[in-house]
């Protein structure tokens, strides 16, 4: 059995982070086939936002506090946002242009969104996630590699 729901272990939340099958487009996609992970910014009937980097989330303007500089390229600015109640640690890169959006979310679909807001390949660039590419929650982060590994990540609970 391919792509069946065996548990339910109920629908994604706002701020999870989920593996899931790239979304394809085409047959000659190149992702197709890849699985991605991402956190979860919109749900089914969400409006979702990205102006000018402020994330608003069904009108509702999601928070964001600085924390710093990335230690590991020295460039990103990282914020604590809090998403509507989960808070986890996002970066930008103040030179980087922003990429605008503004959707809704269909039945079924979700809008996801990488924690490295300037360097993520994620819905803003290809949509919507159906509920069936979902594949599970993500908990431990596996791997973690900015210009090599960076060790101190290996094994660190995702939030």
């Amino acid at each position: 059995m391919v792509n069946c729901k065996l548990l339910s272990t109920g629908e994604p939340k706002r701020g999870d982070v989920v593996v899931f099958r790239y979304p394809a487009q085409s047959a000659t996609d190149p992702n197709l086939g890849n699985d991605f992970i991402k956190r979860v910014v919109g749900l089914p009937g969400d409006h979702i936002q990205y102006i000018d980097k402020v994330l608003t989330v069904n009108g509702q303007k999601i928070d964001v506090q600085p924390a710093g500089v990335f230690p590991v390229d020295g460039i990103s600015q990282r914020f604590t946002e809090d998403l509507l109640g989960v808070h986890h640690n996002i970066l930008m890169n103040p030179g980087q242009p922003s990429v605008e959006v503004d959707r809704i979310v269909p039945p079924g679909h979700y809008f996801m969104m990488g924690d490295n807001r300037d360097g993520s390949n994620d819905s803003r660039y290809w949509g919507f996630v159906p509920e069936e590419n979902l594949k599970g929650r993500a908990i431990l982060i596996w791997m973690s590699w900015d210009n090599g590994p960076v060790l101190s990540r290996f094994g660190s609970l995702i939030r």
